[in-house]
């Protein structure tokens, strides 16, 4: 089973810490038998951090948003016609597709590899965290939701924190891909709140613990709990482990 698993940073402790849990939660589930595409904003770094030795199953590659698309960086002609190349790359992946002689003249090889890996996966996966909030410009996480519906492949939102969402523009273009997704999962409550309006199934929001803690050790941790307390009762000293006080 080919899984992709989109918008990592995997530079980042936390969002690496995801991405393993993302990855033993599915294993947990369908068995071992899992291959795992990884799209990364700096999949050079990330494979050195996640080599294949240790993680086989992992392979890591450019996040397609980020390669396929241009964005502005101040106010000049060049910068004025950004959008309209990016609409031009849409229509390009709707109508012809990457390995149309339009599609060869737009995207190099390597993208074409990454669309290819996009059209034969059997699930992707939008990474958990905290990048849905509009403290930041949502283009570049548009896009990619973009690319994905022009491929055909609606993600699965992992545990999320997001919203809100108070600019018409960003409840405009993410109210179609909330529509879309078939799974949305959610840290908290405030999360589903923040969609709640945008969202025309609500029954496929969750809201759940965040993934990394897939990753604890539940035993190791009760029997340090168990242990800490005395045989009659517990103690006024007794501290937490390190582990829960972190």
């Amino acid at each position: 089973m080919k899984i992709i698993v989109e918008n990592t940073v995997c530079l980042n402790t936390g969002d690496a810490a995801i991405l393993l849990a993302i990855r033993h939660i599915l294993r947990t589930v369908a068995g071992d038998g899992l291959r795992f595409f990884v799209f990364d904003s700096q999949p050079e770094v990330a494979a050195r951090l996640y080599p294949k030795k240790d993680y086989p199953d992992l392979e890591f590659h450019k996040l397609l948003s980020e390669t396929l698309f241009r964005y502005p960086s101040g106010s000049g002609v060049k910068d004025r016609l950004k959008p309209h190349y990016n609409r031009l790359v849409h229509k390009v992946l709707r109508n012809f597709g990457s390995d149309s002689l339009l599609g060869r003249a737009f995207f190099k090889e390597s993208d074409r590899r990454g669309l290819d890996i996009y059209q034969n996966a059997d699930l992707v996966v939008t990474t958990g965290g905290t990048y849905l909030v509009e403290n930041y410009n949502l283009e570049r996480r548009l896009n990619q939701f973009r690319l994905d519906a022009a491929i055909g492949k609606d993600p699965v939102f992992f545990t999320q924190s997001l919203g809100p969402f108070n600019k018409p523009y960003n409840r405009h273009e993410l109210s179609p891909i909330f529509d879309r997704s078939p799974l949305i999962l959610l840290r908290d409550e405030r999360s589903r709140h923040h969609i709640a309006d945008m969202v025309k199934e609500p029954g496929k929001c969750h809201v759940v613990a965040d993934a990394v803690f897939a990753l604890a050790d539940t035993d190791g941790i009760g029997k340090r709990l168990a242990s800490a307390a005395c045989a009659d009762g517990p103690r006024r000293d007794f501290r937490p482990p390190l582990e829960l006080r972190q």
